[in-house]
């Protein structure tokens, strides 16, 4: 019940029975009943115009706005909802935004020389592979690449020639990196060794179309077949490419299970 509505009944109420008493006393009593009548009257006239004040001191004020369901809440801040909006839309597109640890010293992820993914996102990179093989027991093979001159086995090969030879070689979900010395890190999704080896003899076949005078070494580790974390998986990769250097011609080598 509306506070309107309670005036009204606790006005009214003692009025109808004043009226009801009046009633009574006009079938009762003839020279009361003009009397008992007059005053059951006066009750009834005294509620309704109790109702009707009672109805004018709840009614809003003139020019205020009514509430809406449809408004929007003020926060309890005491923000209004445009500054809310506002802080939103900013939080939302600072959301998009890298961290910091996948930046590079100018603030991007991208090699500038290559347009590959630079050293930084390759680390993050790998961490997050090996925790997705992980949880879905799939595999996931790493790839270091060293490519020279022939007869210059320290001098190395167009970075620009070998990123093309990359791209047109991997897959839409592998991932391809130029490394900070120079060298090329492949990431691999959902790859044992078997298939690593084939990629990267592809790659070879691909650069010596490119660039004859290319030389090719690459070291392999997997998931979970050689190591079980990243920081393994990279060591194995890495001393892999190491013996793979030690060879004048094209070499494959596999990292060992230990």
């Amino acid at each position: 019940m509306t506070p309107s509505e309670r005036a009204t009944a606790a006005v009214v109420g003692p009025g109808l029975l004043g009226l009801a008493s009046g009633v009574f006393g006009v079938v009762g009593a003839a020279d009361g009943s003009k009397l008992a009548l007059a005053a059951g009257l006066t009750g009834l006239a005294g509620g309704g115009v109790g109702a009707a004040m009672a109805r004018v001191l709840t009614a809003p004020a003139a020019g205020a706005p009514r509430p809406s369901a449809a408004s929007p809440a003020v926060p309890a801040t005491g923000a209004s909802p445009g500054t809310t909006s506002t802080a939103l839309a900013a939080a939302s597109s600072s959301s998009s935004e890298l961290p910091d640890r996948q930046r590079g010293p100018a603030g991007g992820i991208h090699d500038p020389v290559t347009g590959l993914f630079n050293e930084h996102y390759f680390a993050v990179a790998v961490d997050s592979r090996v925790a997705a093989a992980r949880r879905h027991l799939r595999p996931v093979a790493i790839i270091y690449l060293a490519v020279s001159r022939s007869g210059s086995p320290n001098e190395m090969a167009d970075p620009v020639a070998v990123s093309n030879a990359v791209r047109a070689t991997l897959r839409d979900s592998d991932t391809a990196c130029r490394m900070d010395d120079g060298r090329f890190a492949i990431i691999l999704e959902d790859t044992p060794e078997e298939g690593a080896i084939l990629t990267a003899e592809r790659l070879r076949r691909a650069m010596g179309t490119a660039a004859p005078d290319h030389v090719q070494r690459a070291g392999i580790a997997c998931y979970p077949a050689h190591a079980f974390n990243a920081n393994e998986l990279l060591a194995k990769a890495d001393k892999a490419l190491h013996s793979a250097r030690d060879w004048p011609q094209h070499r494959i080598e596999v990292a060992a299970a230990d």
